[in-house]
């Protein structure tokens, strides 16, 4: 499971990211100096058993 949101309030978007199920986690602090540009992350999370 991951989360995107401003943890440290510095105007740029960090992931949260981990399982509850193997107690893992981790955090990813945005530390690009980029003002002029940005960074999408796309996620593709599939639940359940594949076909």
């Amino acid at each position: 499971m991951g989360q995107n949101f401003d943890f440290d309030l510095d105007g740029q978007i960090d992931m949260l990211n981990g399982s509850e199920e193997e107690g893992h986690w981790y955090l990813y602090k945005n530390v690009s100096n980029n003002t002029n540009n940005f960074v999408l992350v796309d996620t593709d999370m599939t639940i359940g058993k594949s076909r």
